[in-house]
């Protein structure tokens, strides 16, 4: 090969390398607003007491890892979030922090503000939670869904715990 068709292939694999690295360097913005899209639906199904439509951004298949470590698949989480059902009020809003491209999904660091009224017969009590959790998004056919969730951490200035409303004891 002559000095020139080096020439050009350097140039060609310059240029091809360099064409993939913008689009992947674009893909955690427009998987961004997507993914922000699906927990702004997900959040405003939790404040109509909406179960399956909170859970319509996960894949079949996902899993969720509360703070003590045990991994529940989707039928259990969907089993513990009807006490949802039982609240005067809910309202989440979901802040997403970071997204890191991983394998063959993205990584998403979000931000997780609750507020949770309940109603007894003798009292109301509202209790807010802010909770930081690192979730897995996978690209589908029909969009991106939420492979796993780790919650990471959980503070509430209420000094309320989530067990005291029924909602992360397994």
């Amino acid at each position: 090969m002559s000095s020139q068709a080096f020439w050009l292939v350097g140039v060609l694999v310059v240029f091809i390398g360099s064409c993939c690295a913008d689009s992947f360097a674009d893909a955690p913005q427009s998987a961004r607003s997507e993914i922000q899209s699906q927990y702004d639906m997900s959040n405003a199904a939790a404040s109509k007491g909406d179960v399956e439509g909170m859970l319509s951004k996960c894949a079949p298949d996902f899993t969720v890892i509360p703070l003590e470590g045990k991994t529940k698949d989707l039928a259990s989480l969907r089993i513990r979030l009807g006490v949802i059902t039982g609240f005067s009020s809910l309202k989440n809003s979901t802040t997403i922090e970071n997204v890191k491209l991983q394998d063959d999904g993205v990584v998403v660091e979000v931000s997780e503000s609750l507020t949770v009224v309940t109603a007894g017969a003798s009292q109301t009590s509202k209790f807010t939670f802010v909770n930081h959790c690192r979730d897995f998004w996978i690209h589908t056919p029909s969009g991106w869904r939420e492979k796993r969730s780790r919650l990471l951490s959980s503070k509430s200035p209420d000094a309320a715990t989530p067990d005291s409303v029924g909602l992360f004891h397994w």
